[in-house]
Order: structure tokens, then C-alpha cells, then sequence
């Protein structure tokens, strides 16, 4: 066994096996060798929009990515976008393996309820969201690089969220679906 080393410097659970198959015979002996690569390296769920959005996303169903088999069942979900249910492939490019962390960038105003029930998953966004942003969420981690519009960390029963940028009014407070804000879990804002 041996690690494989790449230029750029990643490493992350790759390595070759060396196989030996010896047989003999009476008159001669043989031997082959063969070489495979086992790969563990699970790539996040990376998420960017494809369009200037017009029209205001629910983006809740990344709350329940891991109940997805495949990047291409998400992509064929469909969603409301104005008055019509689209294909979440012609709004979002989406592209890694690993469920369990996702990574939305160039995030915008438009995409309310991002996190909204998040239950044991690793959420990093980059940009600016929209309404309720953290709502609900069970459990997991939620970081935001940059500001929030109204209701953001409203009904939080527990996880971690960081946000790194404003809020807007109405930060920790009660949702429409109860009469408590805040029960549990971790709020940092830089």
C-alpha cells in the first residue's frame, strides 16, 4: 500500500493496493501483479445559482438533502419559481457526493428559508439570504458569510449557527408556527 501524491497537495484517504497472484505448475511458476486506487474522498454538495433570480425560492428542501439518493434525483425536483413548479436544474448548478455537508454560493436575497428543519447536516452559505434564515433547525451547523432579511433563527431547538454579517428584525423570534423563539442550541453573529 502506498499514498498517491498530487501537485496541487491533496491527499484525503487516497491510496493504491498492490495485488500479487502467484500460481505454479510443475514446470513454471507465474505471477501478475495488479494495481487498483480506492477513493473515499466524499466532495460536498456544492450549490450556485444559474440565473439572476426575479421571483423568491423556498430553498427548505436542502433541509432534507440526505433523504436524496442521488444529485440527479434533486436536480429533478421540482419547485415553485413564480407561478410555475421548475426543475431545480434550470435555477441551481449542483455538483458533489457528500450529503451531509452542502455549500451554497453566491446565495441571494430571493432564498428564503434556507436551513429551515436542518437535522444533521453541515451548511456553509456565501452571500446574502432571505427571509427565516435558520428557522426551525433541529440540529447540524449553519454559517452564513454575509447578511440576513427578517426572522432569521426563529424556533432554533438546537445546532450550531454563525452568522458572519447583519440580521434583519425579528432575529430569534417566535415563527408564525409557535409562541417560542428560541428554545436550544448555539447563536453566534460577528
Amino acid at each position: 500500500v502506498e499514498d498517491i501524491y498530487y501537485p496541487w497537495g491533496n491527499i484525503k484517504n487516497k491510496k493504491r493496493y498492490y495485488i500479487n497472484i502467484c500460481w505454479k505448475l510443475w514446470w513454471q511458476t507465474w505471477t501478475i501483479s495488479f494495481s487498483f486506487k480506492e477513493d473515499y474522498e466524499m466532495t460536498e454538495i456544492t450549490i450556485k445559482p444559474k440565473i439572476k433570480l426575479k421571483y423568491r425560492i423556498d430553498m427548505s428542501f436542502l433541509s432534507k438533502i440526505q433523504d436524496y439518493k442521488s444529485i440527479k434525483e434533486i436536480l429533478a425536483t421540482k419547485i415553485s419559481y413564480g407561478n410555475k413548479l421548475v426543475g431545480i436544474s434550470s435555477l441551481f448548478k449542483i455538483t458533489g457526493s457528500n450529503m451531509s455537508k452542502v455549500v451554497i454560493k453566491s446565495a441571494d436575497t430571493s432564498m428564503d428559508n434556507i436551513g429551515k428543519g436542518l437535522v444533521n447536516i453541515d451548511m456553509t452559505v456565501y452571500g446574502n439570504v432571505g427571509f427565516s434564515f435558520g428557522g426551525n433547525m433541529i440540529s447540524g451547523k449553519l454559517t452564513l458569510y454575509g447578511n440576513c432579511l427578517d426572522y432569521a433563527a426563529s424556533g432554533i431547538s438546537g445546532g450550531k449557527l454563525f452568522i458572519y454579517g447583519n440580521t434583519g428584525n425579528y432575529f430569534a423570534g417566535k415563527p408564525n408556527s409557535s409562541n417560542e423563539g428560541v428554545l436550544d442550541g448555539f447563536i453566534y453573529i460577528k
